[in-house]
């Protein structure tokens, strides 16, 4: 069962108090006193601020070098893939230009074949009348041959030419069937040319659209990665300047002079300001409400230390950051974290992602300031680059 905004906020004040006195009691005493397995331990070494930033900025700067590393072999594998792709669509367009002669080179054999067949038709009736011609004829008698009439002549001069005719019909429709028979060949050719070439093209096809999606892949990683090198040069360009600025003026390791400058808790758009009424009146937001993309990373507005960092019913996992001389950080509403009470953190550490809001499904980070456990207005210690402040004031 969900709590109450009223119920939550009272055992939110109630644990913030208890750790403002805890922290500022003694620095033996033990922050956390209701999870001893998570409690700061205070005789633990600790390294400083300043080895923290030095840390940091030797660690993004391998992973500057490794991720260049990385996107010089992405512009490599890019290079190599439009290369097989402008092959290919070259190989494709090649195949497409000798599609339609092949195509049309059957059409025309067709046709000739569908002539042939008509020719053939026509000859084989013509033969055939040849034949009854030639069986018409008449034919001389015994006598007549031994005669050696005229007549007996005349009529074996006409049965030779007609039984001529007669072979030369023969003759053509063979020449004919022999033609025929040789464009079906060549068609069944052309037609197994077409054929492969037509799963050459589809082979062809299922080749470019692997590529090209392998191209968009290498794309989106290529700008993703790009991206992530300016986030971590940002990061380690102002941690540089951080640690120069530490090293050179000891008061910039104090919250109190950093107020307006604070780095933003997370990306997003103002939802509820400090102070404004809520709860039919009877409360007060004693902090902002942060509307945040899914999954959006809480980062660490200030160095400091963690000294609460566990799961509230109904208000996710909540953690707090101690700033030094009273000064408190407060990140509600995450889906999860990644620091444990007793860590130091530097500005702009990732401290968990963000998570629902109470009785909503809406991704959002409640973000507090306290100074002696009174709430400040955290409106006036940001820097309120990262939020956008879209709602009326």
């Amino acid at each position: 069962m969900k709590y109450s905004i009223l119920t939550f906020h009272k055992s939110l004040a109630s644990c913030l108090i208890t750790l403002t006195l805890c922290i500022s009691t003694s620095a033996n005493a033990n922050p956390i006193t209701t999870h001893p397995s998570e409690a700061v331990d205070p005789a633990e070494p600790k390294e400083t601020t300043e080895k923290l930033y030095i840390k940091a900025i030797a660690s993004l700067t391998r992973e500057i070098k490794t991720d260049k590393a990385h996107r010089t072999a992405l512009v490599a594998r890019m290079d190599e893939v439009r290369k097989k792709l402008h092959g290919l669509r070259s190989e494709k367009d090649n195949k497409n230009e000798r599609k339609p002669s092949l195509v049309s080179g059957i059409a025309a054999i067709d046709q000739q074949i569908v002539d042939l067949e008509k020719q053939l038709t026509e000859k084989l009736i013509e033969l055939a009348d040849q034949k009854k011609v030639a069986a018409s004829q008449p034919v001389p008698t015994l006598l007549e041959d031994a005669l050696g009439s005229n007549q007996s002549l005349e009529k074996h001069r006409l049965s030779a030419i007609q039984n001529y005719r007669v072979h030369k019909f023969n003759a053509d429709i063979q020449q004919s069937r022999d033609k025929q028979q040789k464009l079906r060949t060549q068609r069944v050719a052309l037609a197994q040319t077409t054929e492969m070439l037509q799963t050459t093209l589809s082979d062809n096809h299922s080749k470019v659209k692997t590529l090209t999606d392998s191209k968009i892949a290498l794309e989106l990683q290529f700008t993703e990665l790009s991206a992530a090198i300016v986030q971590k040069q940002d990061r380690h360009d102002q941690h540089s300047k951080r640690l120069a600025a530490l090293k050179l003026t000891p008061q910039q390791a104090r919250f109190a002079t950093h107020r307006g400058e604070l780095r933003d808790p997370t990306i997003g758009v103002l939802q509820r300001r400090y102070a404004e009424p809520k709860a039919q009146g009877l409360l007060k937001w004693e902090g902002i409400l942060i509307a945040t993309p899914q999954e959006q990373t809480i980062e660490a507005v200030f160095d400091g230390t963690v000294v609460f960092a566990d799961h509230m019913q109904g208000f996710g996992d909540v953690a707090i950051l101690d700033h030094g001389e009273g000064y408190m950080s407060l990140y509600g509403m995450a889906d999860f974290l990644v620091v444990e009470p007793g860590q130091q953190v530097i500005i702009g550490d990732i401290i968990g992602t963000v998570g629902g809001s109470i009785g909503n499904d809406e991704s959002t980070l409640y973000f507090e300031i306290r100074h002696d456990a009174t709430t400040l207005n955290p409106m006036d210690w940001l820097s309120l680059r990262r939020i956008s402040q879209d709602i009326e004031p």
